[in-house]
């Protein structure tokens, strides 16, 4: 591990020399700069990863992945796939209802997008009503 940061390290602050040779007036006034580059460097090389995982089907990724890709600002294929997913006409199980009543629906709500039936359905479900603050 020592020896891998160890590269790592060197392999920033050669990129670091050669970009502030490139661009020498690149945050000039900041007292950090090869802080400052070796974040945005990481940030760059992150988003790659980032896109490329959202892109993967959702069912592939964790719940807490996908919250947090989306969070970041990412849009996972989900969202994407919205408008082809209302075209198929899935069905799916009322999440207010739950397994017990089986009530199979293609309605959902407007904010959070959970299928909900016309018993629980007010253009929006419940849980949004209550809690205005928690959709999406």
């Amino acid at each position: 591990m020592v020896l891998w940061f160890t590269t790592l390290d060197c392999a920033g602050l050669a990129a670091y020399v050669i970009w502030t040779c490139k661009n020498p007036d690149w945050n000039a006034r900041k007292t950090q700069r090869r802080r400052l580059f070796l974040m945005e460097c990481g940030k760059n090389l992150v988003d790659i990863v980032l896109q490329k995982r959202a892109a993967s089907p959702p069912q592939s990724l964790p719940y807490t992945v996908r919250k947090a890709i989306e969070q970041i600002g990412t849009a996972t294929s989900a969202e994407r796939s919205e408008a082809s997913k209302e075209e198929k006409h899935i069905y799916r199980r009322c999440v207010f209802c739950g397994r017990k009543r089986d009530k199979k629906v293609r309605t959902s709500c407007i904010r959070c997008r959970k299928p909900c039936c016309n018993e629980h359905l007010r253009s929006y479900c419940e849980h949004c009503d209550v809690n205005p603050s928690t959709s999406k």
